[in-house]
């Protein structure tokens, strides 16, 4: 059952979230700029980073976005070099997008920006607080990912 604290922690918590990477992206722009790097750049190029090699189908599920803006993405990072596209050798019609060297090392590059914005700020912190803020936040992040694979308990996706 959801009483108002909640409802209002979680408006306040999504809030404050979306304000920290919106931060960390001002903060990094210049850097961002250098590298040609947009958000959704970022984004795509961090997923096939982390997840690749992956097909358009699951990047296209995983990104919430038109199938021509992730495909216009894509284009513009295999044109510079940042991810590599492929012909599934099984299935002709299955494209598949892996890292390049240069991909990993753009995203590094980015990453260590944004950890070192992050550790300016929870420099400020006391070290218990900042404990307390990795466990809450890892236990909220593996609770949502539990719920996007519908195995959370009394947690289902919902459509807005």
């Amino acid at each position: 059952m959801n009483d108002s604290r909640t409802i209002d922690a979680a408006e306040r918590l999504e809030r404050l979230l979306l304000d920290m990477h919106y931060a960390l992206i001002r903060l990094s722009r210049d850097q961002l700029r250098d590298l040609k790097m947009t958000p959704p750049r970022f984004h795509v190029l961090s997923r096939v980073v982390r997840q690749g090699p992956l097909d358009m189908g699951t990047l296209h599920d995983a990104m919430h976005v038109t199938k021509s803006t992730l495909t216009s993405v894509v284009d513009g990072l295999v044109g510079d070099g940042l991810i590599g596209r492929d012909r599934s050798p099984t299935d002709r019609r299955r494209v598949v997008l892996h890292p390049t060297e240069e991909g990993r090392r753009v995203l590094d590059t980015l990453r260590q920006i944004r950890c070192s914005h992050l550790e300016h700020a929870l420099n400020t912190l006391p070290v218990n607080d900042i404990a307390v803020v990795e466990r809450s936040l890892d236990a909220v992040v593996g609770f949502l990912k539990r719920a996007d694979q519908g195995d959370a308990d009394g947690c289902t996706r919902t459509p807005l």
